[in-house]
């Protein structure tokens, strides 16, 4: 068990022999009994221990600690370790703890809800050591001030080998080449090409950063206050860390070139917009110097994607292989999501009416995929999803997967494996139009590419075309543009992608479900529509709709599944199966006679007498579709309960179908 502090105890007794005490005010900020605003870095500023304490109590303001690269004293602070409402440790705290038993001196954080631990220490760790990881700890040796706590438990001692065995390591700093980048550095040459595609990034040199702003917001110096706030009077940034990180990023965008890091470095606005005190530093050769190797030793990746240059002009990267090579491998096998219906890791575009259910079926076949359940009745791949929705918000969400558990038999809390994303009323969009033509990927775009990596979803689910398209989708490059994003994202993550979008009034009536450029059915590897049945405008029954895959680039499109609408689920609907196939094929006969007995020539290949097409337009087709005609048609073929005949002279034959002759008939 833990103790919580002592009311009465001397809080700052074993750091009362070191002479570095100051006073802070009400917004933390380091004063002077005057309360006007000090230098905390100052020795002249610094107090002893009963003098500062005297202070505290004359002027109310609070105690704390400057710690200096001079003296031995370090702290590790642990924020919000204590629950405010149990006031119980978490694991964090109770994990530093059994680090440091009695061995460091332990206080509560003024705020009750922190942790210091004090102790002494080798300086330099920081060096070799992450000073601060995100939700895990703060380690602090020079140029800070603590503001003190209440006592809790150990004393004052070395706890070097502890910080040691337990602090973050940092990269290991690597030789540098003695010009230029390092021979795997794959990057363009020309600056402006470079500093575009790093501005532009998406998030794949972020991963490489961790934890850290943008690119585009370093090289501008945006945002450093949130980043890099200063501790020192009078200044609001800290200008030497965000320095350091931007220059991480041109190791990595420069190939550790440490000439090509300070040009670049001194032409960004950050380096050109800084206060006079900020610009004398930067103006001294060896703080650059300093700065620039430092970041360039420790650069433990570099940019070496393959790029496309013009033969005679660099390397040819345009390789060759032979067909021969693939000789004794296993062919491999093909990802899918849904067996013959969408594809493991490529991008689907499923398309229907507003209000149609598409939305539903999604979230159907992201709650199938969650949990391993059938979707629709068929198998689907088990693995995280990933929703993005920008039409329906969270509530709406939650209205449509509570039906949806319930059918599968769940409830919502074995759904974790399924993460939603609400842009509803907001901002979507994830590529925007640039220039006439052209498409740039968005910080949003960026952001989902970030979500996609640490999620590992198998299903990403994106709601709706029209929300996160940012371009006119009339323009085919635009329109491949954006597909082509999105099966980088499929196919770097091995998941399938599904765009929802709504089709046009002519895909509505042609039955296509397109919309805008043929290039969105072009550039997708996989589209399904789902749509309402009906004939001549009369819908016969709203529940029942009809999805179809129009296109499949890896086996047979065509196919279809009838599902009914029932108690806010789409299930397969029951009347297709043998029955409705014994219809479809007694419908086939009937207008088969008809079309004969009109004269009419309908044929079992592909082409304007179609048969299964033409049978689909008629009126009395009982919304079969083309599709469902073409398996009767090939059934009825099998069983030879009609036949294909050949007519017309011999330079024009054709093959059209026929019924066969009574049998006892010459």
């Amino acid at each position: 068990m833990i103790p919580y502090p002592h009311p009465q105890c001397n809080s700052a007794s074993p750091l009362a022999e070191h002479n570095q005490f100051i006073l802070t005010n009400q917004n933390k900020e380091p004063v002077g009994s005057d309360g006007k605003n000090i230098n905390h870095l100052n020795p002249d500023n610094w107090m002893s221990w009963q003098e500062a304490t005297d202070k505290a109590a004359q002027t109310g303001f609070e105690l704390a600690y400057v710690i200096t690269e001079d003296s031995p004293i370090v702290c590790v602070d642990i924020d919000k370790c204590i629950d405010p409402v149990t006031r119980q440790y978490d694991e964090r705290a109770m994990r530093w703890f059994g680090i440091f038993g009695d061995r460091a001196y332990c206080e509560m954080s003024r705020s009750g809800l922190g942790l210091h631990f004090w102790g002494m220490a080798e300086q330099g760790l920081g060096k070799v050591f992450y000073n601060r990881i995100k939700d895990e700890y703060e380690f602090y040796e020079k140029d800070r001030y603590i503001i003190l706590g209440q006592a809790i438990q150990g004393q004052m001692t070395d706890i070097t080998p502890d910080l040691k065995a337990n602090l973050k390591p940092r990269p290991v700093a690597t030789a540098l080449p003695e010009t230029g980048a390092v021979p795997e550095y794959t990057g363009p040459t020309d600056d402006n090409e470079l500093l575009s595609m790093a501005i532009n990034s998406r998030g794949s040199a972020a991963a490489t950063f961790g934890d850290a702003p943008r690119f585009v917001d370093l090289w501008n110096g945006t945002g450093l206050d949130k980043w890099y706030p200063s501790q020192t009077d009078g200044k609001e940034i800290d200008y030497s860390r965000a320095d350091s990180a931007l220059l991480s990023q041109l190791a990595f965008w420069t190939g550790r070139d440490t000439a090509r890091m300070e040009r670049l470095w001194l032409l960004s606005p950050m380096a050109q917009n800084r206060p006079p005190l900020s610009m004398k530093k930067l103006e001294r050769t060896d703080y650059r110097t300093k700065s620039v190797t430092g970041a360039a030793a420790l650069a433990n990746a570099v940019y070496t994607k393959p790029r496309a240059v013009l033969p005679g002009t660099e390397t040819d990267l345009l390789r060759s292989f032979p067909a021969s090579s693939f000789h004794g491998k296993p062919v491999p096998e093909r990802s899918w999501l849904v067996q013959n219906w969408i594809p493991g890791d490529n991008v689907t575009l499923f398309s229907g009416s507003g209000g149609g259910g598409k939305s539903t079926i999604a979230l159907q076949l992201a709650v199938s995929t969650a949990t391993g359940s059938p979707w629709l009745g068929r198998p689907v791949r088990r693995g995280k999803v990933l929703v993005l929705s920008a039409e329906d918000p969270a509530d709406e969400q939650h209205r449509r997967l509570s039906p949806i558990a319930q059918q599968y038999g769940l409830s919502l809390d074995q759904l974790s494996d399924l993460h939603l994303v609400d842009r509803a009323g907001e901002d979507a969009v994830l590529a925007s139009q640039c220039g006439n033509t052209g498409l740039r990927e968005t910080s949003l775009f960026s952001n989902l590419v970030s979500l996609v990596e640490s999620i590992k979803p198998v299903l990403v689910v994106i709601d709706t075309l029209a929300d996160t398209f940012g371009g006119n989708e009339n323009d085919r490059v635009q329109a491949r543009r954006y597909v082509s994003m999105l099966r980088d994202v499929a196919m770097r993550n091995n998941a399938a992608v599904v765009i929802l979008s709504h089709p046009s009034l002519s895909g509505i009536s042609s039955g296509s479900g397109l919309s805008g450029s043929t290039a969105w059915d072009g550039s997708v590897r996989s589209r399904l529509y789902l749509e309402r049945i009906a004939q001549n405008e009369y819908e016969p029954d709203p529940d029942i709709r009809r999805l179809s895959n129009k296109k499949l680039n890896y086996g047979r499109s065509g196919s279809e599944i009838t599902v009914r609408y029932v108690n806010g689920v789409f299930v397969p609907n029951q009347t297709h199966s043998a029955d409705h196939e014994v219809a479809a094929k007694q419908k086939f006969l009937e207008l088969l006679n008809w079309h004969i007995e009109h004269g009419i020539e309908v044929g079992p290949n592909n082409g304007p007498n179609f048969a299964p097409k033409k049978f689909a337009e008629h009126s009395e087709s009982q919304s079969f579709t083309k599709a469902v005609f073409r398996d009767a048609m090939n059934s009825l073929l099998s069983s030879g309960q009609i036949i294909v005949a050949e007519v017309g002279p011999p330079s024009r034959r054709k093959s059209i179908l026929a019924l066969p002759e009574p049998q006892g008939q010459a």
